[in-house]
């Protein structure tokens, strides 16, 4: 067979100087010879050496070699010797039977050879004895008196301090294989460079170590047998992706941000252990749900980046893969020590393992940083942490950041393990505004609360007896305010009966400008206080119905406005300040008051923030009927069918020809009749007060956009309404008070042509069926099809 020769004048300078592997006269020495007495220096390299294994190192510890060359080599006779630096301690092995296959890995271990663990090709039992992680020693591979391969390791010397000082305490990773750096072939020469091995990241084993308190899972890192994890010790300079080999792109300072980070996640159950001594699952261990997340402000490479744990003897962590690790500015990047959700809380999908542990509730300030090529990017240090809530950075702040003070709490569930937003946006800290100051709209800006001045604002509208699908008066009752000038809402206060009481408190600057309506309501939710619009602010004190109804506004302790009801309320109606009138003088005359004339929401009668009905129309609930008074028939369940719509004409433009018609099943009044394309935002709404508007049993209205019959396309008597149907993809809806009466989808029309319902299907029910739709084909006016205000035909 044939091998590569790796014979090179400086590292055989440095094996003249090492002990012949098999010294003569040596009686404790194997005798060389056997296969391996063909091969020379570099045949044979050390590629990974456990040192420091999980649990007992008797058993756990082993060494891999590598062949470089492209044949098979036999090391039958080779010797293997672990010993200390200054040559003490020498144990030694005599391979037999081992055939390392060209361009492969063996992996020889401290067991016998019927008991070899799944990653173990070779067992040498305990002729090398055990316990060599700590300090510095050697491992070496020869044949007579050639070295194979030799390698020194000095942890000391490898985690120095930056003035070159050893390190006389460190010692060799706990659990991780010391492994050559994956980005590199193996080799006799390169191997000898101390800063190009560092501890493995790959787990390859979970051990079951029984301890004091219970059993504890935990991971054995390495790559035995199999290509190396990379080091990075030097930083990469390419990777590789879909198309090929490229340069990595580096982070640069800013582009990588800590922004929240859980050192003490809450104890939950276990799902995946076995019952403990109680019958109870166990509580997975505190390290398993600890977790980072960094915030990606622009889009790099991770490969190379460094994890850094703050004052600890770990080793730092440095993200690799050969392929690259691409990430986006705007996402975020989850690093969690499991990613397995049964054991780390719940967390969502992981997107890198970390090895770095954090502390809980450290006696001094404690962190972790962030760096590439031996730069910082980022660094947070902490004196506490809470147990089951992240510390999670404020979603404001967009740049590095080291002060306690730009983070807060989690407190968003994520699972089991705790509160926090793991891998996605944070949420904004709560901010400490000063008295007599607000958070303005950008969220970040406090400026000074701006106070109204006498006549600046005034009371423009009251409901304190709602009836219309509230329970009791709390939920429907509300005022208005009308503004001359801009001014906070925060600077108000609220009472009754002569004396202000209630401040109006919010963090958030409530900013109103002149010529505002302003709507507080007692209650803010629209499901529940009556169908009001979206309230400014929500208030607590009660708003009387009798004659001791009163309200005060002020600000900083000054009365700005008040009104009384004296003489009660009309039950479901407002008591509204006419418009031809304004201020707080005007307010004062129970003349320029009346009730509230125009339906909203629920069916209760007022113009919440928006401007007044004139006074003197008629009551709220009637229309006039021939100069007599009457109470309007509201339209109900049924008694409107939309029956023909026209959204696409073609003798005329869209906004001169659309036009709909509506069914009339029932005696009703179209009073306050609302229609257009969303029932929670009516296009349009007609009179509830004035003239009656009666239609009859039968009849068929036609409502449109425009009702100049000379430029509408020829339709006849209308009722005209701001609305705008689509082509396709819409819907229709008429109704009354905030309540639908009737709606229609359709998924497409015609041009120039309606759409009807089929006669006989003319029903709020069978109206929803496209089936029961078709399109018209008889004309109209200036030459459409349809049949407005007339019965539908269908061929």
């Amino acid at each position: 067979m044939t091998h590569r020769r790796l014979v090179r004048a400086r590292r055989l300078a440095t094996l003249v100087a090492l002990v012949p592997l098999a010294a003569c006269g040596d009686d404790a020495r194997p005798d060389a010879g056997g296969a391996c007495s063909d091969l020379l220096a570099g045949d044979i390299v050390i590629s990974e050496m456990m040192l420091n294994p999980t649990g007992a190192d008797k058993g756990q510890e082993w060494v891999e070699l590598f062949n470089p060359s492209d044949g098979a080599i036999d090391l039958s006779g080779a010797v293997l010797r672990s010993r200390r630096v200054d040559g003490s301690s020498e144990r030694l092995h005599q391979i037999t039977g081992l055939t390392v296959e060209a361009g492969g890995y063996v992996v020889l271990g401290d067991r016998e050879a019927d008991d070899l663990a799944e990653h173990l090709d070779y067992g040498y039992a305990e002729d090398l004895g055990s316990g060599f992680g700590n300090g510095s020693g050697e491992i070496a591979v020869g044949c007579g008196e050639a070295v194979l391969d030799s390698v020194l390791y000095s942890f000391p010397d490898y985690f120095a301090a930056e003035d070159g000082t050893p390190d006389d305490g460190a010692s060799a990773p706990d659990n991780a294989s010391w492994t050559f750096d994956g980005q590199r072939t193996p080799d006799a020469l390169g191997n000898d460079t101390l800063r190009a091995w560092c501890a493995a990241t790959s787990v390859y084993e979970t051990l079951e170590i029984v301890e004091d308190d219970g059993t504890v899972s935990l991971d054995s890192l390495g790559t035995p047998g199999e290509a190396n994890d990379p080091c990075f010790t030097s930083m990469p300079e390419v990777c590789t992706d879909a198309n090929g080999s490229r340069p990595v792109v580096p982070p640069q300072p800013g582009d990588l941000v800590i922004s929240e980070y859980m050192p003490d996640p809450a104890t939950y159950p276990d799902v995946n252990g076995e019952l403990d001594e109680d019958g109870e699952l166990p509580n997975a261990p505190d390290a398993a749900g600890e977790w980072f997340e960094l915030r990606v402000n622009a889009s790099v490479d991770l490969n190379g980046l460094t994890v850094t744990r703050l004052g600890a003897e770990e080793p730092t962590q440095v993200v690799g893969d050969l392929e690259c690790i691409s990430v986006k500015a705007g996402t975020y990047v989850l690093f969690a020590k499991s990613d397995d959700p049964a054991l780390n809380g719940g967390l969502p999908p992981v997107d890198v393992l970390t090895t770095i542990a954090m502390s809980n509730a450290p006696d001094d300030a404690t962190g972790f940083s962030i760096g590439w090529g031996g730069q910082f990017l980022d660094t947070v240090t902490y004196t506490d942490s809470k147990t089951g809530s992240s510390t999670s950075l404020d979603a404001a702040i967009s740049t590095p950041n080291n002060d306690e003070l730009a983070f807060c709490e989690g407190v968003t569930e994520y699972g089991p393990g705790g509160l926090g937003t793991p891998g996605s946006e944070n949420e904004r800290c709560p901010v400490e505004v000063p008295e007599g100051s607000c958070l303005d709209a950008d969220g970040e800006t406090i400026r000074e609360i701006v106070a109204p001045a006498l006549g600046d604002v005034w009371i423009n509208e009251v409901m304190p007896d709602p009836s219309a699908l509230v329970e009791g008066d709390e939920l429907g009752e509300w005022f208005e305010l009308a503004a001359s000038a801009d001014f906070d809402l925060n600077a108000l206060q609220l009472g009754k009966a002569g004396e202000l009481t209630d401040d109006v408190e919010s963090v958030d600057c409530i900013p109103v400008s002149a010529g505002d309506y302003v709507l507080l309501a007692r209650n803010a939710d629209t499901a529940t206080n009556g169908g009001l619009p979206e309230a400014a602010y929500e208030f607590d004190i009660a708003l009387n119905n009798g004659s001791d109804g009163t309200l005060l506004i002020g600000s900083r302790g000054e009365v700005l406005d008040a009104v009384a009801w004296s003489e009660g309320s009309t039950t479901g109606a407002s008591l509204a300040l006419d418009p031809s009138v304004s201020g707080p003088d005007a307010n004062d005359d129970l003349a320029n008051w009346c009730d509230g004339a125009e339906p909203y929401g629920a069916g209760d009668f007022g113009t919440p923030g928006a401007a007044n009905t004139a006074c003197g129309g008629t009551p709220p609930g009637t229309c006039d009927d021939g100069g007599t008074p009457r109470d309007i028939v509201f339209a109900g369940e049924g008694d409107l069918v939309i029956t023909e719509w026209m959204p696409n004409p073609d003798a005329v433009g869209d906004t001169d020809g659309e036009w709909f018609e509506v069914l009339v099943t029932a005696d009703v009044d179209l009073n306050g009749l609302q229609f257009g394309t969303d029932p929670t935002d009516p296009d349009d709404t007609l009179d509830a007060t004035g003239p009656c508007i009666s239609a009859s049993a039968g009849e068929r209205i036609v409502i449109a956009r425009n009702g100049d019959m000379a430029t509408n396309g020829g339709l006849g008597t209308v009722i005209e309404g701001s609305f705008s149907l689509t082509n396709s993809a819409s819907t229709l809806f008429v109704g009354v008070a905030g309540t639908t009466i009737d709606s229609i989808t359709y998924s497409s029309s015609a041009t120039g042509a309606s759409t009807s319902v089929v006669p006989g299907s003319e029903s709020a029910a069978d109206n929803d069926d496209e089936l029961n739709h078709c399109t018209s084909g008889t004309p109209y006016g200036d030459g459409d099809l349809g049949t407005p205000g007339a019965e539908n035909v269908c061929e």
